[in-house]
């Protein structure tokens, strides 16, 4: 029997699809080493939507408190020939697990995770953002991985022949915010595009996890411009055919960076929005602001300069792939496999 590595990621109408895409990407990475990955899903990720999932799927107990899942998560790696913990996740399981885990010889790896989890990691993964320089790091004994070679995106994104500027008479702009938009920014990016539907054609993704929507429908039913809506479908694919996207930051705006799409973002918070600005100093990206804070004037305002500016356009899609290049899961699943548990350094 192969090593297994369990893979610990949410997802769901509150926490968006994009944990999950980047967990896919590394599992299939790692699947290919020989490792066989085992996700462990919280109880807000709906095991129908993982019907057609290539691995192996563990869901915790319905109601778990804290204690009981932990108790689940370490019953799990307690398994034999688990080899890796990978966490991507954002509820309140202790670092003190982590380490008692580590104790047993199990590997620790924690993706993109601003907590004290990182503290009692072999492994830190991060893309680059400027807040690992405001935290502190006492007391971390493993390895951080941080910058552009380690950002885990689906390898289909790179290469893509999308954005690179095409002069058509009405831009094809990508409208995508997440899996779930829970913060229904969706609903207020199509008001602010409704002063520029005769300048555009409009492809609006309409997320898995989006849930009953009235005003998105009413807003779709009474838009007279040209418009495809698509219900979750291949973002690789509608990146490749797309000009432009205003998009929600996060996974996806590095899936995006990788095909060569220039990008306006809306954050959910300040923190994003600071993450966001290393895409805007690489010139791949524009971002807007918090999204309950950005007038939908400006919105407009900001679609309607890089719909008029092609060369800008092209400027911005090919800045994308030359930090993202789509290989960041392969990288980091070679690391994992020639890893030995206690080579601690900060890069």
């Amino acid at each position: 029997m192969p090593d297994r590595v369990v893979i610990r990621c949410d997802f769901g109408s509150r926490r968006g699809m994009g944990h999950l895409a980047r967990c896919r990407v590394l599992a299939d990475a790692l699947s290919a080493t020989g490792l066989e990955p085992l996700f462990a899903i919280g109880p807000e990720g709906r095991p129908e939507r993982l019907a057609d999932f290539p691995y192996a799927v563990a869901g915790s107990p319905a109601g778990s408190g804290s204690a009981r899942h932990a108790d689940w998560l370490a019953g799990l790696v307690a398994e034999a020939a688990v080899r890796w913990l990978v966490v991507d996740m954002r509820d309140d399981l202790p670092p003190a697990l982590l380490q008692e885990i580590r104790s047993r010889g199990v590997a620790v790896l924690v993706l993109d995770d601003p907590g004290e989890r990182r503290l009692a990691a072999d492994l830190a993964v991060y893309p680059p953002v400027p807040q690992l320089d405001s935290w502190s790091w006492a007391g971390f004994d493993g390895e951080l991985l941080r910058g552009w070679d380690w950002v885990l995106v689906d390898p289909r994104f790179a290469g893509a022949a999308g954005g690179q500027g095409k002069v058509r008479e009405r831009p094809r702009l990508l409208l995508t915010m997440g899996g779930s938009d829970p913060a229904q920014m969706t609903e207020r990016a199509l008001a602010a595009l409704q002063p520029l539907q005769d300048r555009l054609q409009l492809v609006l993704v309409r997320g898995p996890a989006f849930g009953a929507r009235p005003q998105l429908d009413a807003a779709v039913d009474g838009w007279q411009g040209d418009l495809e809506l698509v219900r979750g479908g291949d973002l690789a694919r509608l990146a490749a055919g797309a000009d432009l996207a205003l998009a929600a930051f996060g996974v996806t705006a590095y899936e995006l960076a990788a095909a060569g799409l220039p990008a306006l973002y809306l954050g959910l918070s300040e923190d994003h929005c600071a993450a966001c600005e290393a895409l805007v100093e690489a010139g791949m990206a524009e971002c807007l602001g918090v999204a309950d804070q950005v007038p939908a004037a400006r919105m407009t305002r900001h679609v309607a300069r890089l719909l008029d500016d092609a060369d800008r356009r092209r400027r911005m899609a090919a800045a994308g792939p030359r930090f993202v290049d789509g290989r960041g899961a392969w990288r980091l699943a070679q690391r994992m496999t020639g890893h030995a548990q206690g080579s601690s350094r900060i890069a």
